[in-house]
């Protein structure tokens, strides 16, 4: 019986990424903790996953008002 592992943060920091990527659209942090677990990240661990794509200047994220964006173009992970 073997058990099922979750995923190790690089492979979350990739699914997440496949979710930027394959729609080519921006993200409410809300929608995309909606969207993680279709991709098997579970909903809580979303934000530090984003957060790190973040940091690492893999997603861009913008205050509109009061409505936190994030977004990443395939383009633009060419750019950097």
């Amino acid at each position: 019986m073997s058990k099922k592992r979750g995923l190790s943060l690089e492979e979350k920091r990739e699914q997440m990424l496949q979710i930027f990527y394959e729609s080519q659209d921006f993200y409410l942090l809300k929608e995309l903790e909606k969207m993680g677990p279709k991709k098997g990240v579970i909903s809580q661990s979303v934000k530090d996953v984003v957060q790190s794509l973040v940091d690492d200047d893999l997603v861009l994220r913008d205050k509109i008002g009061t409505s936190v964006y994030f977004w990443s173009l395939p383009s633009c992970a060419g750019n950097q």
